[in-house]
C-alpha cells in the first residue's frame, strides 16, 4: 500500500510539472507574442522558453525547425536554423580549410540577426571543440574555444 501511495504521489508531481511547462506559453509577454506572430505568420508548433531574460520560440516554418529569440519588449534578436553538415556551402568549407586545417564540422546553423545572416559552426579540431562564425561568403568573423572546453 505504501508503494502504491508513493507511485501515486510521483504521478501527481509529474503531472503538475508537465502542466507547469505547458503553462509557460501563457506567461510569454504580449509584446513578444505579437512581434513573433507578425514576423512568422505561418509558424506552427510553437514552444516558448525563457532564457537569460529573453524569450526563445522553437517552431516549424515550411516543415523546417527554427528558433527565434526576442527581448522582453518584443525586439527580435536572432533566428537560427540548423543546417545539415553536407549542406554547408563550399565557400565556407574552403575558407575553413585554409584557416583551420584538420577541422570536422559537428553542427552548423544559419543565424539571421538585424546585422545580417551568418553561419555558426561547431568544429572539432585536434580533439578540441571550437565555435566559428562566418559570413555567407566564407569570411571568418569570429573564432573561439567552445564553452564546454573551458
Amino acid at each position: 500500500m505504501k508503494r502504491l501511495s508513493i507511485l501515486f504521489a510521483a504521478m501527481v508531481l509529474l503531472t503538475i510539472g508537465v502542466k507547469a511547462q505547458d503553462d509557460l506559453s501563457t506567461n510569454v509577454p504580449e509584446a513578444v507574442t505579437t512581434a513573433f506572430e507578425t514576423k512568422y505568420v505561418d509558424a506552427t508548433d510553437v514552444f516558448w522558453e525563457e532564457e537569460d531574460g529573453n524569450w526563445e520560440a522553437e517552431f516549424l516554418l515550411a516543415d523546417q525547425e527554427y528558433e527565434a529569440t526576442f527581448t522582453i519588449d518584443g525586439s527580435w534578436l536572432k533566428t537560427e536554423q540548423e543546417v545539415e553538415i553536407e549542406d554547408v556551402p563550399a565557400t565556407i568549407t574552403t575558407a575553413l580549410e585554409a584557416d583551420i586545417p584538420g577541422f570536422e564540422i559537428e553542427e552548423a546553423d544559419i543565424t539571421e540577426t538585424p546585422s545580417g545572416k551568418f553561419y555558426e559552426l561547431d568544429l572539432l579540431v585536434g580533439g578540441k571543440e571550437m565555435e566559428v562564425v562566418c559570413d555567407l561568403d566564407g569570411k571568418i568573423i569570429k573564432k573561439m574555444a567552445s564553452k564546454d572546453d573551458n
